[in-house]
């Protein structure tokens, strides 16, 4: 079993996408911003990113609190704010398709 420390997350058990991010060898500070602080530069690792869609699938799997892996934090190149429209527009859908 490796261990190794992501920015976001640090596990014993890795799910298999995740010692191929290239987040793992960038400063985790460019990952989580302050206030007024560009997102850049995380989102030029996070474009490329060989694991960018496996990253995303995590993160919106984990927005449930505040206190979750996946809220805080630049994921595949997305912000919280960007991920939580991506959650509101994935719960519409089935209501749009069902007024069409």
């Amino acid at each position: 079993m490796s261990v190794i420390s992501l920015p976001n997350v640090d596990l014993l058990d890795l799910e298999p996408w995740e010692s191929d991010a290239l987040c793992a060898i960038e400063d985790p500070a460019i990952f989580y911003l302050d206030l007024g602080a560009s997102a850049g530069p995380a989102k030029a690792v996070c474009a490329l990113c060989p694991v960018r869609s496996e990253c995303l699938d995590f993160a919106l799997r984990n927005m449930d609190s505040v206190e979750s892996p996946g809220y805080w934090g630049i994921w595949a190149g997305t912000t919280e704010r960007e991920r939580r429209a991506m959650l509101r527009a994935l719960k519409r859908a089935p209501e749009l398709e069902a007024a069409a």
